[in-house]
C-alpha cells in the first residue's frame, strides 16, 4: 500500500482532525485531544462537517459501484460522527 500524507499538515487542522470525527469513537477523543493539544471549537467543527461531506460521499461511491466494503466503513463513520 502506500500512504499519501500531502495533505496532512498543509491546511486549516479541520482537515486533519476529520479523522478523529470519522475513526474514534467517542470515548475516545478526549484522550486523542489531550496528546494532540489544544484546537479550537471552530476547528473541531469544521473538521466534524468535513467527516460528515466526505463519508456521505464514500457511502454514494461505495453504494454506486458495489463496494459493500466501503458503504459499511463510511455509514460506520457517519455513525462515529454523529456521537457525541
Amino acid at each position: 500500500g502506500v500512504i499519501d500524507w500531502g495533505d496532512l499538515c498543509l491546511g486549516p487542522p479541520g482537515m486533519d482532525l476529520q479523522l478523529l470525527w470519522s475513526f474514534l469513537p467517542a470515548a475516545a477523543r478526549p484522550e486523542f485531544l489531550a496528546a494532540y493539544g489544544p484546537v479550537a471549537e471552530d476547528d473541531l467543527l469544521r473538521a466534524r462537517l468535513l467527516a460528515f461531506g466526505l463519508n456521505a460521499l464514500l457511502v454514494l461511491y461505495g453504494h454506486q459501484t458495489g463496494n459493500e466494503a466501503v458503504k459499511a466503513e463510511a455509514v460506520a463513520s457517519l455513525r462515529r460522527a454523529a456521537e457525541g
